[in-house]
């Protein structure tokens, strides 16, 4: 049962995107509803979006009245408002929930209201936190741990730095957490009694350099020009 569980969780980064995207689409729909009373839920259906890192499947809700526009991914549209390009520092662990707002409004453009925002990054925060906790029943010979620096097209960094740990040969994320620049040896040993605690067994984590990941283009609602962050 646990290999089974477990494995749900090797397809990232298309993993994390999706935990993403439903998070987001399952806060706006709990919006509409608030200023729907008459209306409710009425299951989902699978939908596959294009993303910064492939094809990712996705459950959306649907509301009874079929009035419910998610924003997310558009009823007809295959390509979502960004939050792929700030998977790393959105998805985290410790990234201050004002980060998150700000990284969702980011994405979002004008799309959102600032309270829409907050919501949305609530609900990542919430969906996020069992792939933090989740089993790590694995042994590897050798672990890479870097930095990860999300910047656009003008080279400006989107979010914090995040700290992202894998297998030394690559494939599955085993964790990401949100940099700490003040007490870099205190996180570090945090992050080895965390993976302990889930199981994670290694004979060497190797401290790579810091990698810079350029976010693509939003292809999604282009020639939009964003408003001012929520404060």
């Amino acid at each position: 049962m646990l290999a089974a569980w477990v494995g749900e969780w090797r397809d990232e980064p298309r993993e994390l995107v999706r935990l993403l995207v439903e998070a987001a689409l399952g806060a706006e729909l709990l919006g509409h509803l608030a200023r729907r009373p008459t209306d409710v839920r009425n299951g989902y259906r699978i939908k596959t979006v294009r993303s910064a890192f492939g094809p990712v499947p996705i459950a959306v809700p649907r509301s009874r009245s079929g009035t419910f526009e998610p924003i997310a991914v558009g009823r007809w549209q295959r390509d979502l408002v960004a939050l792929d390009r700030v998977v790393w520092p959105l998805a985290a662990h410790g990234v201050p929930l004002n980060e998150r707002v700000a990284l969702v409004w980011l994405a979002y453009r004008d799309l959102a209201s600032p309270e829409l925002a907050r919501q949305v990054a609530r609900a990542i925060e919430d969906a996020v936190e069992p792939w933090h906790s989740r089993p790590l029943p694995y042994y590897h010979p050798e672990l890479t741990l870097g930095p990860v620096v999300v910047v656009d097209g003008r080279q400006e960094q989107l979010g914090g730095t995040v700290l992202r740990l894998t297998p030394r040969d690559g494939g599955e994320v085993l964790g990401l957490w949100r940099q700490r620049a003040d007490a870099p040896q205190r996180q570090l040993r945090s992050i080895e009694r965390d993976l302990a605690t889930r199981g994670l067994t290694y004979d060497r984590m190797v401290i790579a350099p810091t990698h810079y990941w350029r976010a693509p283009s939003q292809s999604a609602h282009r020639g939009q020009s964003p408003r001012s962050a929520p404060g």
